[in-house]
């Protein structure tokens, strides 16, 4: 293996790490590429929340691959029922600078304290800001987003829409705030089944083009919308494979989408995978797919399910929402958010034209390489240097 050259770029990552759920399959990504140029150390979580604030109810993926990287220390001491794993963690950061992952509201109070303890031993603090404004309301997220923000010294979005919002919604300067995308995600180990192997193991027949709708299950992401447009497509060879947990609201038993589904006799249409998906199974839903469509109504940022679609070279078709359009580059790739008549429209045209598929799926492998984590590094670590010089 050639020797890589390496710049000196010490920094402490403050984020979840497999098998924890959620970012950190992000995190895997992205610490992986920064520690090719320099020693990272990741602050993890060894309890992050208790399951009842987590709404699919448990907060490890029992089957994620764990990775063992050179030049990476990981240190799992944090536990969401112990401050005083929050402070000595930020004793534990090394190097110039703390890089914290910000998703969810509930982990304020222990990032406060990492960042506390960093400032006081004059560390800089980058704040990746994964959603701007959150799926959900809770008038708790502002005040946490300010304690938060408050300590930071610079800030990456994914978007310039993003960019745009933090910036007005909590009066940070534009030179604090970098715009980097969000990098492609492979899930497990690398391990990529064949085709006619997982359409097997999800019972799909040689002619049948199969749709995939992934991830957890959320009011944004329009699932509503996509299964009102599978009534208004002509007879196709089709099926929706829907495969991820529902997001449980509170008051309500049952989502808009599953007594639609009810309502309009659609199940032999449909193949339910309403679990969470294990990172090793992955990637056989991607590779059994066809075609990969993204309906969110509402997005600022970019998607972590758009992410894994474009290394496998699937096709995708997504809303006209930034981040969503970030990941496609044909127009035959988006709809109308929320208009059911134009989605109908699209997937009719894409599932019935072999031709179109082929020229959304090549879209998908150069934008692979577009969101490419070598690149994503040497921006992050251009960013944490030109804060370095600011004393």
């Amino acid at each position: 293996m050639p020797t890589k050259t390496k710049t000196d770029v010490q920094a402490t990552v403050l984020s979840s790490w497999p098998p924890i759920k959620g970012i950190s399959q992000y995190t895997k990504h992205l610490v992986a590429a920064l520690a090719s140029h320099g020693a990272v150390r990741v602050l993890n979580f060894k309890s992050m929340y208790p399951k009842f604030l987590y709404p699919s109810g448990e907060v490890i993926d029992k089957h994620a691959h764990v990775p063992q990287l050179e030049n990476v220390d990981v240190v799992t001491t944090i536990t969401w029922y112990n401050p005083l794993t929050w402070l000595a963690a930020g004793f534990k950061a090394s190097g110039p600078i703390i890089h914290a992952q910000w998703w969810t509201y509930v982990l304020a109070p222990m990032y406060v304290s990492v960042m506390l303890v960093g400032k006081l031993r004059r560390k800089k603090i980058v704040v990746t800001v994964h959603n701007v404004e959150l799926h959900e309301k809770n008038r708790l997220i502002p005040l946490a987003n300010k304690m938060v923000f408050k300590l930071a010294n610079g800030f990456i979005v994914h978007t310039s829409t993003g960019k745009q919002l933090l910036g007005k919604k909590y009066r940070i300067s534009a030179d604090k705030i970098r715009v980097i995308p969000h990098g492609i995600l492979i899930p497990g180990d690398g391990t990529i089944p064949s085709r006619t192997s997982a359409r097997a193991k999800l019972k799909l027949g040689d002619g049948t083009k199969a749709i995939l709708f992934f991830g957890a299950i959320r009011p944004y992401k329009g699932l509503l919308t996509l299964l009102e447009a599978l009534t208004k497509l002509k007879s196709e060879n089709y099926r929706l494979i829907i495969a991820g947990q529902p997001w449980k609201i509170p008051g309500q038993d049952r989502n808009d989408w599953q007594t639609f589904i009810d309502n309009h006799d659609l199940a032999d249409k449909l193949s339910l995978h309403l679990d969470f998906i294990p990172d090793n199974e992955v990637a056989g839903y991607f590779v059994a797919a066809d075609l990969v469509v993204l309906p969110y109504t509402f997005f600022n940022a970019q998607s972590g399910v758009g992410s894994v679609a474009l290394p496998f070279g699937k096709p995708l078709l997504v809303s006209d929402l930034e981040g969503l359009e970030d990941i496609v580059a044909s127009p035959e790739s988006i709809f109308k958010a929320g208009d059911s008549d134009d989605l109908a429209t699209k997937l009719q045209a894409i599932l019935s034209d072999d031709k179109l598929r082929q020229k959304l799926a090549n879209d998908s492998q150069t934008k692979a390489k577009e969101f490419g984590w070598d690149n994503i590094a040497k921006q992050t670590i251009d960013f944490y240097q030109s804060l370095e010089v600011k004393q």
